[in-house]
């Protein structure tokens, strides 16, 4: 369990309902949150995350060893593996997390996902094995401000994602009142 360090938060029940229902569906779950930028979408999900048992992992652009570093670094808490222990790819970080969560439900979250593509083309396909084997116990979130690219993404007949979301929320600007 990560404590994530909250502020106050504001509006978007709407989208936080329908990640806690997600949440409590016992199902395995892919969702695609996409927005343009500073609109909230990663404030939603560390909330949504504050009282759960998962990891926010902040993509940068990095790169591609950069990210798995750092993603190694952010989950090796929760695995209780030695602080600088680096993953020799990203098929040994999903084994280990599909590892972890066979026995309780867990929250993987990738925010700014088009920036881990933008040097690893490989990864795609990478996280569709793991979407496509991961136990009912997983809750997996992609997010970004690359709208079009992540909508190729979850849509595109030619894309490894394609069909395999449960869920997708396209935030947009809150109104002002």
């Amino acid at each position: 369990y990560i404590k994530m360090n909250t502020k106050k938060f504001i509006g978007r029940n709407n989208e936080l309902k329908e990640l806690n229902a997600r949440y409590n569906s016992g199902r395995k779950e892919f969702g695609v949150i996409y927005g343009r930028r500073r609109i909230g979408k990663s404030a939603l999900i560390t909330h949504f995350l504050s009282d759960k048992n998962g990891i926010l992992f902040q993509a940068k652009r990095d790169n591609a060893y950069g990210n798995l570093r750092s993603f190694s670094y952010a989950i090796n808490k929760i695995l209780k593996l030695p602080k600088n222990y680096v993953f020799s790819s990203w098929q040994e970080v999903f084994d280990s997390i599909s590892e972890y969560a066979k026995e309780k439900r867990f929250i993987l979250a990738i925010d700014e996902y088009p920036y881990i593509i933008e040097q690893d083309a490989s990864f795609p396909s990478v996280l569709q094995e793991f979407v496509d084997h991961a136990g009912e116990n997983m809750f997996i979130l992609i997010s970004g401000s690359d709208v079009s690219l992540l909508k190729k993404e979850i849509k595109d007949h030619a894309s490894p994602l394609y069909k395999r979301r449960t869920f997708e929320m396209s935030m947009t600007q809150m109104p002002y009142g």
